[in-house]
């Protein structure tokens, strides 16, 4: 495993293992959460689909397939926000090594990431792509 992240609160079960190549859960063997990245285009290992498929560029995670540009996700710096409609609300950031919402209360969406994890990943598990 060359990194993972976990949940700081919720469910300790809940936690998404990267080995380099799939990005999957450590405790559910189900195929259908097995994700590949192979660093810029993150899709379902198994059943993918054009829809179900995401771009990565190093900075920005969207659709594979277009579709409308709220969907369309940027990181700046440690900041991770909406490019078009962007809501403070929904802003995303990295403080020493925890991945979480900028603002309000965190819950679920407070993550501990250990190891190599890329910033695609964490992306994907912070909007809760993986669990689609």
């Amino acid at each position: 495993i060359i990194g993972y992240m976990k949940p700081v609160f919720g469910d300790p079960l809940n936690v998404w293992l990267w080995d380099g190549k799939y990005l999957y859960p450590a405790y559910d063997r189900d195929p259908n959460l097995v994700w590949l990245f192979d660093g810029e285009v993150i899709k379902p290992d198994w059943n993918s689909r054009i829809e179900t498929e995401w771009s990565w560029d190093g900075e920005e995670l969207k659709p594979y397939w277009g579709g409308h540009p709220k969907n369309n996700w940027r990181w700046e710096g440690n900041i991770f926000r909406q490019i078009f409609d962007s809501n403070y609300r929904n802003e995303f950031e990295i403080v020493d090594g925890v991945a979480r919402k900028r603002f309000g209360t965190y819950g679920e969406l407070e993550w501990e990431i250990h190891g190599d994890m890329p910033l695609a990943l964490v992306s994907v598990v912070l909007l809760r792509i993986v669990y689609r």
